[in-house]
């Protein structure tokens, strides 16, 4: 099927005779067999409108609204322009009344979150419905400080409606409109103006109501139990509503040039959709102009003009398959400013023959029907242009692939399966296309072997000495038949080991590999130290002999040292640290006198650098 490329209407920026482009609604489809016509005009019922409001502009399109996240480029708020330029250079506002309305088309649960405003050429901003100021956002924050908050008054609750919205939004997917959930409801217009010789009727809900839209009396029970603010009739003009902050806010702004609506959602929780919007700025305002429409033409296969504004579009009796054709629609002007569009449209044939290869697990479906066996089928659909057509199908269907695999693995070996390895027991699933093209599964069952398999060692004393150098070796492994004991390049099968450390080495690794009744291998490593340190400390020393003139600790794998000598009444006579000290029995230069004195020593060795050990004696300094 020739899938139809859609016109979107483009607002003329001209005018003829006063007169603009308002609605361009043509077919885009059209049934084998069967005809279509196209009319010109000044009234609604016409394909393509040519009216008198030059000074009136809109956009048509369905956007959905960020729910107070910012989304994409939209940001958070949907921010659409008209661009007016029919207007005399210069021109401005100058009264609320030149304002006639601005009409919104919109669906939005909770119309307390929401915020609603207007921004003209110059950038002065007036605010249609103010965000209610309950709760916040990301997106509060882009709204005007003075655009928050409800004025006082008999106003409706913060959950009331706007049009028939839904009210089942996706709180997860809170930018993407294709959420279940985020489905669009029904928008209804509203209307604002601060107009008085139009002949609008404002909404007022009592006789000292100022018409604004979220008071209570402009708002009725649904029968699905919610309660919505009630539309404006556009064409009796009647329901119409005062906007929050009057128009009068824009007087100064010119007339030509891009004036914006915005429409924000200050609060998370509750969405909607815009589909439509127009501004009416006062017709009297644009200058007499001498353009006039001259003629309509269509232009493309099988059209037939029967009268000055009205062309019928023949479709052929018989085609082979769909078809898309162009067709030219032209609106000739007497001053040369025509306005040209070309709309892409579609022929349905009424049979049509498909022949197509699937794979069993990835129906094909047309229709309501959904087909996944080798076969032929016929098929009846209705088309878009609502043309029943009948398709005939030869469907072959390849076959996909769904393997188990089922397999264990010691977990500390792992298993390889498709290029990576899975040491934990479970179940993992893999994607691939089979030699047909079809999608396919691997699934892998792993078992775990010896999983509650744990090497343990015990070692007494993890720090030998020189003068006790034996080592006690314990296997303590869990879930263990068997062990091997892996020292200084020996193995040993014993579960309990005596093993004297080599007297040259500094430390001595020993390795435990346990095994489990199905063939797993677990290791344990533990590293044992000797400590060779020694500290000796003389008790006597005479400074004024030749010999033994100086107090010096003897000592041998010591990292670092710190000494503190006090006299018998707790005076500090001396203190040194570093790689080696002593004292020459003065204090600051001086002699000290004999007698006792006591000494601190604070000292690491290398075996155990990460403790800090303590010495004390007195020493006795003759003279």
């Amino acid at each position: 099927m020739v899938l139809v490329s859609f016109f979107t209407c483009h607002l003329s920026p001209f005018t003829l005779d006063a007169q603009s482009l308002l609605r361009f609604d043509v077919p885009t489809s059209i049934c084998t067999g069967s005809s279509q016509t196209i009319t010109f005009g000044y009234e609604s019922s016409h394909n393509i409108v040519v009216g008198e409001e030059g000074s009136t502009l809109g956009h048509s399109e369905r956007i959905f609204l960020p729910d107070g996240v910012p989304c994409g480029t939209m940001g958070c708020s949907y921010r659409s322009p008209v661009t007016f330029t029919a207007f005399e250079p210069g021109a401005t506002i100058t009264s609320a009344e030149d304002i006639k309305y601005l009409r919104l088309n919109i669906e939005h649960s909770w119309i307390g979150d929401i915020y609603v405003g207007i921004t003209c050429p110059s950038g002065q901003k007036a605010s249609l419905i103010n965000y209610s100021g309950e709760g916040s956002s990301s997106c509060t924050s882009t709204i005007p400080s003075n655009h928050r908050g409800w004025s006082t008054g008999d106003n409706v609750a913060v959950g009331t409606f706007l049009g028939s919205a839904r009210d089942e939004e996706s709180t997860y997917s809170q930018c993407d409109s294709t959420a279940s959930g985020n489905e669009p409801g029904r928008g209804w217009n509203y209307c604002w103006s601060s107009n008085t010789t139009s002949g609008y009727t404002y909404a007022h809900a009592s006789e000292n109501d100022d018409g604004i839209i979220y008071r209570s009396g402009h708002a009725h029970a649904n029968s699905n139990a919610s309660t919505i603010i009630d539309s404006s009739n556009v064409a009796a003009k009647t329901n119409f509503y005062h906007p929050n902050q009057n128009f009068e806010s824009l007087i100064g702004c010119p007339l030509n040039g891009d004036w914006y609506i915005e429409v924000l959602d200050g609060w998370s929780g509750d969405n909607g959709y815009i589909f439509e919007w127009e501004l009416s700025l006062d017709a009297d305002l644009i200058p007499p102009d001498t353009c006039v429409v001259d003629s309509f033409l269509v232009t493309g296969y099988g059209v037939t003009k029967e009268n000055d504004s009205t062309f019928t579009i023949n479709a052929p009796s018989h085609m082979a398959h769909d078809t898309t054709l162009y067709y030219n629609f032209h609106v000739f002007s007497s001053c040369g400013n025509d306005i040209d569009s070309t709309v892409a449209v579609t022929f349905y044939t009424l049979h049509n023959h498909i022949d197509t290869t699937i794979c069993d697990n990835h129906p094909f479906r047309i229709g309501m029907e959904s087909l996944n066996e080798t076969g032929e089928y016929s098929v009846v659909l209705s088309t878009a242009a609502h043309c029943d057509s009948v398709v005939s199908i030869l469907l072959t269907a390849l076959p996909h692939h769904d393997i188990h695999i089922y397999d264990s693995t010691c977990k500390y070996e792992g298993l390889s399966f498709n290029d990576s390895i899975y040491y934990q027991a479970g179940t993992y699933s893999f994607s691939y296309t089979n030699s047909f093209g079809c999608d396919s599964i691997r699934t892998l069952h792993l078992v775990n072997l010896g999983e509650n398999l744990k090497a343990e060692i015990k070692a007494i004393p993890l720090l030998v000495t020189p003068m006790e150098p034996d080592i006690r070796l314990y296997n303590y492994s869990l879930n263990s038949n068997s062990g091997l004991w892996i020292i200084d390049g020996h193995e040993y099968s014993d579960r309990y080991l005596t093993y004297p450390f080599p007297d040259e080495a500094d430390s001595l690794p020993v390795i435990l590999l346990a095994y489990s009744d199905d063939g797993c291998i677990d290791t344990a490593i533990t590293v044992i130290h000797i400590d060779r340190s020694t500290m000796f400390t003389p008790n006597v020393f005479t400074p004024n002999q030749s010999t033994n003139n100086i107090w010096q600790p003897g000592m041998m794998d010591i990292l670092s040292l710190e000494l503190w000598i006090y006299s018998r009444e707790g005076l500090l006579v001396y203190h040194s640290e570093g790689a080696e000290v002593h004292w020459d029995g003065t204090r600051d230069g001086e002699p000290c006198p004999q007698g006792a004195y006591v000494f601190t020593l604070l000292y690491r060795t290398v075996a155990k650098p990460e403790i800090q050990q303590k010495t004390t004696g007195t020493i006795l300094l003759l003279r």
